[in-house]
């Protein structure tokens, strides 16, 4: 029953890529490869959210389903799970389930609770 508070007018000095210029880039191979990976299973390409993306597990990804399973999401330093209503399995996309297979098998980290986009040394978000 509450007021739904302003909103902030966006930023003009951010500027998104829109989906031409993401695939320019991709494809022109100037992303560093865990850069890609990350970038093709954002939402252009997976449907994840950025707080999903980070909080994406390995165990979340399956190989023979050929989903990425949405859990749980990431948000100013807390943990959240998904609800019934919000939990989702995304079909993976051909180029998103190669990046993701290229960066599992160079990952140090690939156990199933091991963040799939982590800070190499803390192995947090």
């Amino acid at each position: 029953m509450a007021d739904r508070p302003p909103s902030s007018p966006p930023d003009p000095d951010i500027r998104f890529l829109d989906r031409e210029e993401l695939e320019a880039l991709l494809h022109r191979g100037r992303l560093p490869r865990p850069t890609r990976s990350r970038a093709l299973a954002d939402r252009r390409h997976a449907g994840l959210r950025q707080g999903e993306l980070v909080a994406l597990r390995w165990r979340d990804v399956d190989w023979t389903a050929r989903v990425i399973r949405v859990r749980h999401s990431y948000c100013q330093g807390h943990w959240t799970p998904k609800s019934r209503r919000s939990s989702r399995a995304v079909a993976m996309a051909d180029g998103v389930a190669r990046e993701l297979g290229w960066h599992f098998r160079r990952s140090a980290y690939t156990d199933d609770d091991d963040l799939v986009f982590r800070h190499p040394h803390t192995r947090t978000p």
